[in-house]
């Protein structure tokens, strides 16, 4: 039977361009869950929250999951990342599940025991989903909790974007959740003090007012995420990246993955990092305390070549996910 491959994401994961080269393989699909019609204003918030709570027969039918057409002639591998389930109601999903040449399994892009949104809402739906399997990137949250690791096939390089004219000696990128806004902001004010030119981006939440922020005059702080593009442009131009992992995280962040494709060095608390390919202690360095940052490293320009060819991209997941259900048929 013809095989066809479907990734479904929500809010969170809108802007999911680390699986872009996906786009390049046979029979593959990309689908936003989603209300139709939906824009993200106000009204139609208030009007999903509320569909959200209600019971209505047939109600898949307002949303894009009714445009999951099914041809009962061919296999259809649905990977659901996590923030699906903020969307889609496990009846919606459930029903859909019930089709014998529909194979849905639920993907993991977050540590399942750190501060991701995606995950806090929804991981009490998990077990009222038959997921063939529950797939992870977090090699530790494959041991703790059997699901099935990945290993690190889920990041495309972006392609064509220029640097920023925005120059720094290191560059971070993210939120306080997880625990860790104390440990950010004391790393900036070293920062500082040390004469490194540090280009910090964080985003608030709702109600944090940006005035009322350490350092407000000199951080950039955010209502919402610095578009990707945006992201990559500001790694382009800067000499070393920060990767500071949230609170019961095991996991490497999107910062590794930049450090390598970009030819990075990466100062980051990520104690893993010494069992990830392309690890090199001369462009990687490792701190548990801020006593352990080496500012003069952070500031030292040097050629930096970790011989990547394109060993993340995620075109080796379809590889994977055939593997296990070929071992699933067995």
């Amino acid at each position: 039977m013809k095989k066809n491959y479907i990734l479904m994401y929500g809010d969170c994961t809108k802007n999911i361009n680390w699986f872009s080269d996906m786009k390049y393989i046979d029979n593959f699909k990309f689908h936003y869950a989603k209300m139709k019609n939906y824009k993200p204003n106000l009204i139609w918030k208030i009007i999903r929250k509320i569909f959200s709570f209600i019971k209505l027969k047939n109600k898949e039918r307002f949303y894009e999951i009714s445009n999951v057409e099914i041809n009962p002639e061919e296999d259809y591998y649905i990977l659901m990342v996590s923030d699906t389930l903020m969307i889609y109601d496990v009846d919606m999903i459930n029903k859909i599940n019930k089709y014998k040449n529909v194979h849905i399994s639920l993907l993991l892009l977050n540590s399942i025991d750190a501060s991701s949104i995606s995950i806090l809402k929804t991981k009490d739906k998990f077990k009222l989903i038959d997921f063939d399997f529950i797939l992870t990137f977090d090699y530790e949250d494959a041991k703790k909790y059997s699901f099935e690791y990945l290993g690190l096939t889920y990041y495309s390089k972006p392609k064509e974007i220029l640097p920023s004219d925005k120059k720094s000696d290191i560059f971070f990128v993210g939120a306080f959740k997880g625990n860790r806004k104390r440990k950010i902001l004391d790393i900036y004010g070293e920062l500082e003090k040390h004469g490194v030119n540090a280009n910090f981006n964080i985003m608030l939440k709702r109600l944090e007012i940006r005035k009322k922020q350490e350092y407000f005059k000199k951080i950039n702080y955010y209502k919402k995420w610095m578009p990707y593009k945006e992201v990559i442009a500001q790694t382009l131009s800067t000499n070393c990246i920060l990767e500071i992992l949230q609170e019961n995280q095991s996991g490497q962040s999107l910062r590794y993955f930049e450090a390598i494709c970009y030819n990075k060095k990466l100062l980051t608390n990520n104690e893993n990092v010494k069992n990830l390919p392309f690890y090199n202690e001369k462009y990687i360095k490792i701190f548990k305390k801020i006593e352990d940052i080496d500012f003069e490293w952070i500031k030292s320009k040097e050629k930096i070549d970790y011989g990547y060819k394109n060993e993340f991209s995620p075109i080796y997941l379809i590889n994977k996910i055939n593997d296990l259900y070929d071992k699933k048929e067995r």
